[in-house]
């Protein structure tokens, strides 16, 4: 029951209110179930007292003090209480339809399955608070303090929580879908399985946040902070995340699909296994980041620092490198079958076991390259600069490259069947064991080229520079030889059946051992040879 008493003082307005609480400190006042509709109680002194049931509807309480007060039941509709401290208050089955607890002190309160749907607490502070599975469905919580606070199983779709505190809030299992993060401060946030579809995060802090499995679909993100995040299995399908800091952030087995990451700073970020597909990383800085095994194909790469970068057995395919930065990059068992990088500059990269397949590399400059082992079927090189390139054991079938550059290559136990290397410099390489089955290498130049145990079984070498070269156990059979340059070669056991000599010049080359039998020597210069 109120105590009329109080009651009476308190409708006479705060002023006298205040004076007879600073002279009566020891009382507390029981105000419960009393009417104060519409009423003037501007900075109240309300510490402690009892409201239980009151019913406040529309009144002002702006700057009132009612820390510790006891508002279950209350009707708070409509009230405007900003700037009041309601600290410790209770407010358990209150009505607070449309209250205004703007910049209002609310830190450590119980509100726990409260509905405050469009509730007003912009600039409030909500610290330590309780607000679990709270209905705060297009509340304004612009620039509100809520660190430390509990939000767990909240609705907030579609709340505005621009420049908000969220240090250290638990947000696990929160309703995010549609709201407005842009500039709030999420550092150290755990936001794992949250719904962020389509929210506005727009230079938001998540410094070290916790977001796995997190659902970030068409969330803006451009120039958020997600340094040292956790984004492990993530959904970030077309997020914009233009300019985003996701230096050292675990993205691991997260989908980016879609995404723009154009300009984003993925230093040192965990991608692996990451689906980056048609992702947009123009200008972005992955150096020295992991994306082995990550699903590159068809994103957009231009400009990007990928120096460093481990790309172990990625899915680069029709992916668009141009101008990309690519010192250090490690590639081995990438994969850029059918892929156009005409012009790229994979020099001193590490290609082996790469797929290469079918690639465009016309032009590329791949000198020093590792390719060991790659799959280069069919590739085009043409004008390719391949010098002193590691191509042991590469598939080379029906490749072209013609007019490329293979000075120094090592290009031994390579399968070379059928390739085109017209007009193409192979001085000095090594092709040691290597299958040139049915190779064109027509006007070819295998000056000091060691083609020791090489298969050249019906290939064409008419009008090569074969001067000095290795051939010792090599297989010619059928193959034809006719005008080329083979002085001083060495043929020591070639098989050199049925091999075409013709106008081929021999002077001073070894041929012990080697098998003549059906070979042509029209016109062939013999003079020194030794056999």
């Amino acid at each position: 029951m109120a105590n009329w008493h109080h009651v009476n003082l308190l409708k006479k307005g705060s002023t006298a209110w205040n004076i007879w609480r600073e002279k009566h400190v020891g009382i507390q006042p029981n105000l419960s179930g009393a009417r104060f509709i519409g009423a003037r109680l501007i900075g109240a002194n309300l510490r402690d007292a009892i409201l239980r049931g009151t019913d406040l509807n529309g009144a002002d309480l702006r700057q009132a003090n009612l820390n510790g007060a006891n508002l279950n039941g209350a009707n708070l509709s409509l009230v405007n209480l900003s700037e009041a401290d309601l600290r410790k208050a209770s407010l358990h089955g209150a009505n607070l339809n449309g209250v205004n607890l703007s910049r209002a002190h609310l830190d450590g309160i119980f509100l726990s399955g409260a509905y405050l749907y469009q509730i007003d607490l912009s600039g409030a502070c909500l610290t330590g608070a309780n607000l679990t599975a709270v209905k705060l469905n297009g509340a304004n919580l612009v620039q509100a303090d809520l660190s430390g606070a509990d939000l767990s199983d909240t609705n907030l779709s579609g709340a505005n929580l621009s420049g908000a505190n969220l240090n250290g809030t638990n947000l696990m299992q929160v309703d995010l879908s549609g709201a407005d993060l842009r500039e709030a401060n999420l550092n150290g946030v755990n936001l794992n399985g949250v719904n962020l579809n389509g929210v506005n995060l727009n230079d938001v802090n998540l410094i070290g946040a916790h977001l796995i499995g997190t659902n970030f679909s068409l969330a803006r993100l451009n120039g958020a902070n997600l340094t040292d995040a956790y984004l492990s299995e993530a959904e970030l399908k077309g997020a914009n995340l233009r300019g985003t800091n996701l230096m050292k952030a675990d993205l691991s087995r997260a989908n980016l699909t879609d995404a723009d990451l154009s300009g984003a700073n993925l230093s040192l970020a965990y991608l692996n296994r990451t689906n980056l597909a048609r992702a947009n990383l123009s200008g972005a800085d992955l150096s020295g980041a992991d994306l082995s095994g990550a699903d590159l194909s068809n994103a957009i790469l231009n400009k990007t620092d990928l120096s460093q970068v481990h790309l172990n057995g990625a899915d680069l395919r029709d992916a668009h490198l141009a101008e990309a930065i690519l010192d250090g990059a490690n590639f081995s068992r990438a994969n850029f079958s059918s892929t156009n990088l005409s012009g790229i500059n994979f020099s001193g990269i590490n290609l082996s076991g790469a797929n290469l397949s079918g690639a465009n590399l016309n032009g590329a400059n791949l000198s020093r390259a590792n390719l060991r082992g790659a799959s280069l079927y069919t590739a085009h090189f043409d004008g390719a600069d391949l010098r002193s390139a590691n191509l042991s054991g590469a598939d080379l079938r029906n490749a072209n490259l013609s007019g490329a550059d293979l000075r120094s290559a090592n290009l031994s136990s390579a399968n070379l069947s059928g390739i085109e290397l017209s007009r193409t410099n192979l001085g000095g390489a090594n092709l040691s064991e290597a299958n040139l089955s049915n190779a064109h290498l027509i006007q070819v130049d295998l000056s000091q080229a060691d083609l020791s145990g090489a298969d050249l079984k019906q290939a064409n070498l008419s009008g090569s520079n074969l001067s000095g070269i290795d051939l010792y156990m090599a297989h010619l059979t059928g193959t034809n030889l006719s005008g080329s340059n083979l002085s001083e070669a060495d043929l020591r056991g070639a098989n050199l059946k049925g091999a075409n000599l013709g106008g081929a010049h021999l002077e001073g080359a070894h041929l012990e051992g080697a098998h003549l039998s059906g070979a042509l020597f029209d016109e062939t210069a013999l003079a020194n040879i030794k056999r």
